[in-house]
């Protein structure tokens, strides 16, 4: 029997997000990391054919083309890199260029765009299920931190950004505005499904599930009745999640997040002795991984990249995050090992590989996002998803580089381009 192409696709892609993100929790508990690389590269090869397969916008074609030129003349014409070193260490962006082409193209149908999400929310409940699951069983194993990633493994951040991601959006699709009270009460399975996101030490947590509910509401004249709901509802699940967060990290060993040790130790730290920590630890933890705070890294981009006598408008060019499996890490990763481990803000990662010129490349694509959906079909915006996803782009500025990880990519992409919607009747009046 053949299979038509719009289903073989849609097919493939469920195929390929369910490997790519359930191999993690497989490799945490079993180390098998030859297929855990094996299944990662694999799946750059598959999403890049995708999107070639289904690309049809201009401006996917100017977003993929515009980075591949600026990428290889700061990595191989400026720094002289070789080319195996440019084209693994791409793959980090693989996400950023090639997700939107695929999603894109079932926006171009209705019904081709109706069938993929059909099938769609069921397996994103399915997701929601399967991570509780998970987490719950990394929690009563390793207790609260990184290794609590749900089915991704040990990525605790992404695991909490895409619950409340695809929550909220499955929430928003079957409440109603005019009777919030009832339909968050009918709607609970969504709601209760997020407190896998308080198992670990992810502190963004806190402030997604406050907008999480101020922006279930729809932005129109009645906002302010709403609000009158939903307000209490979202003090409530602050003040659980608080004391939830407290109670299950702080009894078992984790961060206390209003003591002075998590400002200065989280957020900001001493940056001459930032270096120090990290080495000592490199050389005296059997090599354990150092974690310089997110604040010191980006106070500590001009000052490296002077001492490599870099311009800070062009970077040291890609590769500084891929290598070391079966190609060499860069000279660069090797000294400064100290600063390229451990979690990195995006700004941080932009900078030092593309420099300035990357970091305006990546606000304009982001930015784009937001212009058009390129649909001629589903026009209108969702405005709340929309917000939600700027305020996840803005923070992960300073919170971390995940969109160098293809499984959190895909899923908040996904989020993005599930925000444009069919015109109502009011619209096309």
């Amino acid at each position: 029997m053949q299979i038509e192409k719009n289903l073989l696709i849609q097919r493939v892609l469920f195929i390929w997000y369910w490997t790519l993100s359930g191999v993690g929790f497989f490799n945490e508990f079993f180390h098998l990391e030859g297929l855990y690389h094996a299944v990662n590269l694999a799946a750059d090869v598959v999403i890049v054919a995708l999107a070639m397969v289904t690309i049809k916008h201009w401006i996917d074609w100017a977003v993929i083309g515009s980075y591949f030129v600026i990428s290889y003349f700061i990595t191989c014409l400026i720094n002289g890199m070789d080319f195996v070193t440019w084209f693994n260490g791409s793959r980090v962006f693989y996400g950023v260029l090639f997700v939107m082409p695929v999603l894109r193209y079932f926006w171009d149908d209705r019904e081709r765009h109706d069938r993929f999400i059909e099938a769609l929310d069921k397996q994103l409940f399915v997701f929601l299920i399967l991570m509780a699951i998970t987490m719950t069983i990394q929690f009563l194993y390793y207790g609260p931190g990184d290794y609590v990633g749900g089915i991704f493994g040990a990525f605790s951040g992404i695991a909490s950004i895409t619950i409340y991601c695809v929550s909220f959006y499955l929430l928003r699709k079957n409440l109603d505005p005019d009777n919030m009270s009832y339909s968050l009460w009918q709607n609970w399975r969504y709601i209760v499904l997020l407190y896998p996101t308080f198992l670990n030490e992810t502190k963004i947590s806190l402030i997604l599930i406050v907008l999480y509910f101020l922006l279930l509401t729809p932005i129109d004249r009645k906002l302010l009745s709403r609000l009158l709901v939903v307000l209490p509802v979202t003090t409530v699940m602050l003040v659980v999640g608080v004391v939830g967060y407290m109670y299950i990290n702080q009894g078992r060993g984790g961060t206390n997040l209003f003591s002075e040790d998590f400002f200065v130790n989280y957020l900001v730290d001493e940056i001459d002795e930032a270096e120090g920590n990290a080495q000592y630890g490199l050389r005296t933890e059997d090599h354990a991984l150092p974690d310089i705070p997110r604040m010191a890294k980006i106070a500590l981009i001009h000052p490296v990249l002077e001492d490599n006598m870099v311009s800070p408008l062009t970077g040291l060019g890609v590769g500084l995050y891929k290598g070391g499996t079966t190609t060499e890490q860069t000279e660069f990763t090797k000294e400064y090992d100290w600063l390229m481990v451990g979690t990195s803000p995006y700004i941080f990662h932009l900078i030092m590989q593309l420099g300035y010129v990357g970091l305006v490349w990546a606000i304009a694509v982001f930015v784009l996002s937001f212009y058009t959906c390129h649909s001629r079909i589903y026009r209108r915006r969702e405005w709340n998803i929309q917000l939600y996803f700027t305020a996840i782009v803005l923070a992960l500025l300073v919170y971390g580089d995940l969109w160098r990880e293809m499984c959190f990519s895909f899923m908040v992409l996904l989020f993005m381009q599930l925000s444009w919607v069919l015109p109502t009747k009011h619209d096309t009046e």
